[in-house]
Parts: C-alpha cells; structure tokens; sequence
C-alpha cells in the first residue's frame, strides 16, 4: 500500500501489457498484489507490476508491506483449478526472491533453506 499525494509518477502495468498512469488522487491509497499473492491463490489474484517515472517535481514513497512471518507455511488454497504446490516457509521464499536483484547478487548461498524441499 502506497499513500498518494499528488504527485505523479507511478505506473502499472495493465493486462494488455501496457503501463498506464495510477491516478495520484490526494488522500487515496494505491495498492499493489504481490508475486506470493498470485501464487497462493492459484492466479486468480494477479501480481501488479509497477514502477515510477521519475516526475518533475520530488516524489517521496514510503510504502506499507503487509507480509507473512518468516516461519509462516505458505501451502496451496483449496481453490477449484488452482494448480497445487508444495507447502514451503515464507522466510526460504523471500531469501530466493530478494537475492534475484543484482544489488545481491553471490549471497544467496549464506542462508540455507529453513525447510528442505521434497524430493
């Protein structure tokens, strides 16, 4: 969740693959689904990807990211056609997802993963 205050520059992308501008109506919140989301919901909630352009005057964000414990099971919702996966610990797929940016690039081997994967 992101406060909006005026200013412009956030994008998102639409499902015809199309960035569009997200309205920065004072006083209004723009929020955003995350990859776990769309996963554990079988894709019936989709990911938003988004960005910022950079505008003309400054932009501050402070974002709000409401995420599970690190030792929280994540396991596949009963949802009719929703592909099955194996249960895993958030903490092992937020390690995976964050050391995928190049800032953390040649770290991932520092933490092992807290649940073996099935084999």
């Amino acid at each position: 969740m992101l406060a909006q205050d005026g200013v412009e520059g956030l994008q998102a992308k639409n499902v015809a693959g199309e960035w569009i501008d997200v309205p920065p109506a004072d006083g209004t919140l723009a929020v955003n689904f995350g990859q776990l989301l769309e996963r554990w919901t079988g894709g019936r909630v989709r990911a938003t990807l988004h960005r910022v352009i950079a505008p003309k005057t400054a932009r501050y964000s402070i974002p709000f990211f409401y995420e599970p414990r690190v030792d929280a099971e994540i396991a596949p919702l009963p949802l009719a056609g929703a592909a099955p996966f194996e249960p895993f610990l958030y903490g092992d797929y937020l390690w995976e997802q964050a050391t995928n940016f190049v800032e953390m690039s040649g770290i991932k081997h520092l933490r092992e993963p807290r649940r073996a994967k099935a084999s």
